[in-house]
């Protein structure tokens, strides 16, 4: 397994990047396509990220995205100032793999997933983070994919998980890299686009793991683990 850098992520301004661009594109969301499936308030700009926090806090994890997880019990999600949800939103989506893990270990499987809203979101915000586009890191006056610039954000040339398959870019082309869910979007909906969740990885990796739970599994993204004598280099 090849060690994932989260320095090379947190330099350049890329965190913040990244969290504009997937939180505008949240906030654009358009309803469910499906019959019977979740539809969204047209007339509230922030509804999606105010259900998604409700999903947080029905799941008992939403404490770990604030400032005080003390005030989980107490938060008027309904009433909240949308700066509020923006923040809460912001420690989700740039929140590192062991926050991740922490929540995924403390998760009710059984509470949380109200409705439908969790397939809905897992569904279009992924697709919707992977079709915006931001500037080329090599070349601002160009545009790439999210997933292009998370590449070359991390100068990947091989696959993670195999370091055996080439994955990589070309003139702001994708050639062979898809975004492994380390934490499966299936089964932990609320991390569908968190940063530090998602793991460029070539087609054969990221099909062999599917939705595997990887609670006991060492992300890339996890420098060392010093209880069994593993370091990553």
């Amino acid at each position: 397994m090849i060690f994932l850098d989260a320095k090379k992520y947190q330099s350049g301004g890329f965190e913040e990047l990244y969290f504009t661009n997937v939180y505008d594109a949240i906030t654009r969301m358009q309803g469910g396509k499906k019959k019977g499936s979740w539809k969204k308030d047209s007339s509230d700009k922030w509804c999606i990220p105010r259900e998604l926090v409700k999903c947080l806090k029905s799941a008992g994890i939403l404490g770990l995205f604030l400032e005080n997880a003390s005030d989980a019990d107490s938060l008027n999600i309904t009433s909240c100032d949308k700066a509020v949800l923006e923040r809460i939103l912001k420690k989700l989506i740039l929140a590192d793999v062991e926050t991740l893990r922490e929540a995924c270990e403390n998760l009710d499987p059984y509470k949380g997933k109200t409705g439908d809203f969790l397939e809905y979101f897992y569904e279009n915000a992924y697709a919707s983070m992977c079709r915006t586009e931001v500037p080329d890191l090599w070349n601002g006056e160009e545009k790439v994919s999210l997933p292009v610039r998370m590449v070359e954000q991390l100068g990947l040339r091989t696959c993670p998980y195999c370091n055996r398959n080439y994955i990589g870019i070309s003139k702001g082309k994708n050639l062979g890299v898809q975004l492994d869910h380390f934490f499966s979007k299936s089964g932990y909906p609320y991390f569908a686009v968190s940063l530090y969740n998602l793991i460029p990885s070539c087609g054969v990796c990221n099909n062999v793991k599917r939705a595997e739970d990887s609670k006991g599994m060492i992300s890339p993204f996890t420098e060392e683990k010093g209880s069994d004598g593993v370091t990553f280099h």
